[in-house]
């Protein structure tokens, strides 16, 4: 991650991320792309988050992602950060033709409950 100043309104933080994902003959890739997220520098709530972002983060950035030219670069307009329990990234599938599953933000303090319990 790092955090750049992109004038007096916006800051930015450049997030490194990988995609893991497997590919149509079925083995696992991997893809390596940036993504810019501005964000109002007015914004303490944002700001408070950026500083708990660690290296090997599980974050999920919630908004649409806008590539940049052809290259692998995406710029993200961010208005809200949800950092993700190691378990739940871990079992987060991606969409299949036959299911899909999503991860709804709110249902992670439920969720944490449930894992506590079972432990």
């Amino acid at each position: 991650m790092e955090s750049v100043q992109s004038d007096n309104l916006f800051k930015i933080i450049k997030l490194n991320v990988i995609e893991f994902a497997r590919s149509s003959q079925g083995g696992p890739t991997e893809r390596t792309f940036c993504i810019k997220c501005r964000y109002l520098k007015s914004d303490r709530q944002i700001k408070k988050k950026r500083t708990r972002i660690r290296k090997n983060s599980n974050l999920m950035i919630t908004d649409e992602m806008i590539r940049i030219d052809k290259t692998l670069e995406y710029i993200v307009k961010l208005q809200d950060i949800h950092f993700l329990l190691m378990f739940i990234a871990m079992n987060i599938e991606s969409p299949t033709e036959e299911s899909a599953s999503s991860y709804i933000p709110g249902q992670s303090d439920n969720l944490q409950e449930e894992f506590l319990h079972k432990q």
